[in-house]
Order: C-alpha cells, then sequence, then structure tokens
C-alpha cells in the first residue's frame, strides 16, 4: 500500500510541472550503461538505454526525434514506473529508484533524411559517454563527419560525446572502370551516387574526375600498381582534404568530399612505368656497364 502511495504521489508531481519546465526531470541525471542505436534498412530507428541500478529518482533526456512505442522496464522485462515531460524536440524520463538495471525503449521516426540513396542523420547527444549505433547488413560503408569507416562483417560503430554527421548508402555498388596504359589493363573500383568517369594522365601521375554537384561522396578503389600513395588531392587548384582509409598488398581506398563543383584531381607518389621512356634509359645504362667491362678486358 505504501509503495502504491509512494508511486501515486511521484506521478502526481511528474505531471504537475509546466511545460516551460519540461527538461528538468525528477532527480539526478542518470547513469548509463549502454545506449545502443539501430537503424533499419528502412530508415527507421530503434533506440535503447540500459541505466544502472540507482537508490535515488533519476531523470533521462531521450534523443532528439519524435518519439514512439516507448518502453520503460527492469532487465526482465517488468514495467517500471516512471513519469515523461514533453520537451520540443525530446522527452525528459523521470524513474523510480531500482535495485536492477533499467532499459529505456523507443522508436525515433524522421531523424534520418535520405537523398538520391544517401541516407543521412546529423545526430547529437551528450547525456552519454559513447553511443553504438547497428547499421543494416546492407551497408558496409559508412561516413562519419566524412571520415570514412569500412563495416565489413562488424556492422557498427561507437562514438564518443557524441555530435556527428552520419551518412551511408544502402547495397552500394561499386563500379570498376577499365584504365589502358601501354596495352596493360588497370580496373579502378569508384563508390559513387553519380556517375564519374576517371581521367589518367601518367605523366602528372594523376587521376582526375569532373563533379557536378556539391559535398559528393567519392570513394575509389585505386590498383598500388597504377598509382602509388600517399596521395594529395585538389579541386581545380584548391588543396582539399582526402582519408585513405585501406590499403592492401594491391590497393588503396581513398574517399573524398569535396565542398564545391569542379575537377578532382588526385596525384599519387610513383605512377606506372611508361616503357617506352625506360627502354632508351636501360639502353644507357648497358652500354656504359658493356664499355667500362670491355675496358677492362682490353687493359688486361
Amino acid at each position: 500500500m505504501k509503495k502504491l502511495l509512494a508511486a501515486f504521489v511521484f506521478i502526481m508531481i511528474i505531471s504537475a510541472i509546466p511545460q516551460s519546465f519540461s527538461q528538468l526531470g525528477i532527480g539526478e541525471k542518470a547513469y548509463q550503461k549502454s545506449l545502443d542505436i539501430t537503424i533499419g534498412a528502412d530508415g527507421k530507428v530503434h533506440v535503447v538505454h540500459e541505466l544502472y541500478p540507482n537508490s535515488r529518482p533519476t531523470s533521462l533526456t531521450t534523443i532528439n526525434g519524435e518519439i514512439i512505442n516507448l518502453k520503460v522496464t527492469d532487465l526482465e522485462g517488468e514495467e517500471k514506473e516512471h513519469g515523461v515531460s514533453e520537451g520540443e524536440q525530446n522527452i525528459v524520463l523521470s524513474i523510480f529508484p531500482s535495485k536492477t538495471g533499467i532499459l529505456i525503449e523507443y522508436d525515433l521516426s524522421e531523424v534520418l533524411t535520405e537523398k538520391d540513396g544517401l541516407w543521412s542523420w546529423q545526430y547529437i547527444y551528450a547525456d552519454t559517454e559513447r553511443s553504438v549505433f547497428h547499421f543494416p547488413d546492407e551497408v558496409d560503408l559508412a561516413f562519419v563527419n566524412a571520415n570514412p569507416i569500412l563495416l565489413q562483417d562488424v556492422h557498427k560503430i561507437g562514438c564518443h560525446g557524441c555530435e556527428v554527421l552520419i551518412e551511408y548508402v544502402t547495397d552500394e555498388e561499386t563500379k570498376m572502370q577499365k584504365i589502358v596504359w601501354e596495352g596493360k589493363e588497370f580496373e579502378v573500383g569508384i563508390r559513387s551516387i553519380e556517375d564519374v568517369e576517371l581521367v589518367f594522365d601518367q605523366p602528372s601521375k594523376s587521376i582526375s574526375f569532373d563533379l557536378k554537384k556539391e559535398n559528393q561522396l567519392v570513394t575509389l578503389i585505386i590498383p598500388l600498381e597504377l598509382l602509388w600513395n600517399p596521395y594529395t588531392v585538389f579541386l581545380d587548384d584548391q588543396k582539399i582534404l582526402k582519408h585513405e582509409f585501406l590499403k592492401t598488398d594491391s590497393h588503396v581506398w581513398i574517399s573524398v568530399k569535396p565542398k564545391a563543383t569542379g575537377t578532382v584531381q588526385i596525384i599519387g607518389t610513383s605512377v606506372v612505368p611508361e616503357f617506352s621512356l625506360l627502354i632508351p634509359l636501360v639502353l644507357g645504362i648497358v652500354m656504359v656497364v658493356g664499355l667500362q667491362y670491355r675496358a677492362k678486358i682490353i687493359h688486361r
């Protein structure tokens, strides 16, 4: 009976909070054990906060967005009493003391936006030290503040803070373009929503392409046999930021996101040899060595 009365008083206090004080909550800020954010292939988001046990009332602010299917339970799935105070973009939950951990689950709608196949989310949440994002199996490459992260078999990333721009493409295709030099073929992989046509220039040790849209993410998979890293990247005559994020024995992955349109030029440190130029050089070295060797024989 005392517990029911305490619950009733607690809920009545919370429900009486004016809208202007909705962000205050009741009790100290909840200490979160984990925050898992699962992104569906359709762009829907499911959020799970796990709270540590606490002997005092606590409050938790949800992630910004329209919240549906809210559920507050203990680790066994039993519902827990709580209060809800609505804000403009999120809500504040007031939680009773609990000897066990608390799970707070909800769905977020319309936080991800999609344009021409590129999904993006400007995520801001500072009430926990670490947020973990789980991506659909159809996503193998994600960008966090334009930094590429190859997901491979682990379809999740963690961020600390956390204020990040998350971007990704579902089922992104790697298109291959053949570059032919001196009768030899090299295949360069291209990952981009917009079509990109590569131009290889051996004398300048570079690969270039034109961009017709601003902030376009382009990832190239370059054979080292064609163009060796590290690379320097220019947009027209302006040096721009690039990310070389994966190097194997044969290839390098490089990503750029220019803020403007123009011609992107990727310059390497060395390039596939121009055999027609090398032949005279090699013949000259051979002739010099041959003459020196002949002179030694005659001298003897």
